[in-house]
């Protein structure tokens, strides 16, 4: 959730679909709790093209669509990140430490994959 003034909202929306992709759902709110409340839904892309077409007035309130979760990554992905590690000189614990952080996933799964790559 951010609060945004009115003056710098259209350029807020634009750095917003930059970094999060052009579909990320967000919901404009103004004038919360007044008698000219306006709540407004749709896709960031759609938020900026509303913006250009109507002149904002009033403090915004952007609540924006959480990420979609990642994928689970396959032991095949794990297995190359782990190679390139141990390629770079990491060792067999700093290369399961490092992989597994990147991937999200528990060190032991990292580690019994970079196990059988030394067999």
């Amino acid at each position: 959730m951010l609060f945004e003034a009115p003056h710098r909202l259209e350029r807020t929306l634009g750095d917003l679909r930059g970094v999060c992709g052009a579909d990320r759902r967000v919901v404009l709110a103004r004038e919360l709790t007044k008698m000219h409340e306006e709540i407004w839904r749709g896709s960031l892309a759609e938020a900026l093209t509303r913006c250009g077409e109507v002149d904002p007035r009033g403090e915004y309130v952007l609540v924006l669509d959480g990420a979609a979760p990642r994928a689970e990554a396959t032991d095949d992905e794990l297995r190359e990140a782990a190679r390139e590690a141990l390629a770079n000189g990491a060792s067999k614990r700093d290369a399961a430490a490092a992989v597994a952080e990147a991937f999200a996933v528990s060190r032991k799964r990292v580690y019994d994959l970079v196990i059988t790559l030394q067999a």
